[in-house]
């Protein structure tokens, strides 16, 4: 499941006292793709882009998004 995530397998550790749903059966833990990712679905963030700094360098103001 880390892998199809993309994160380490220590962050989905630390997921499963947050509430990720899985299953354990003779000590293996378990996970369902698709419960797992309605599960993330919940703290999906959408609202206005990132602000953009300002930075001058050299007299030359220039502007970047962070």
């Amino acid at each position: 499941m880390a892998v199809e995530l993309g994160i380490a397998e220590r962050t989905l550790r630390d997921m499963l006292p947050e509430g990720i749903p899985h299953m354990k059966f003779k000590g293996t833990i378990w996970f369902d793709t698709e419960k797992v990712l309605l599960w993330l679905g919940r703290f999906e963030r959408t609202g206005k882009p990132p602000k953009q700094a300002v930075r001058k360098h050299q007299g030359i103001t220039e502007r970047v998004s962070k």
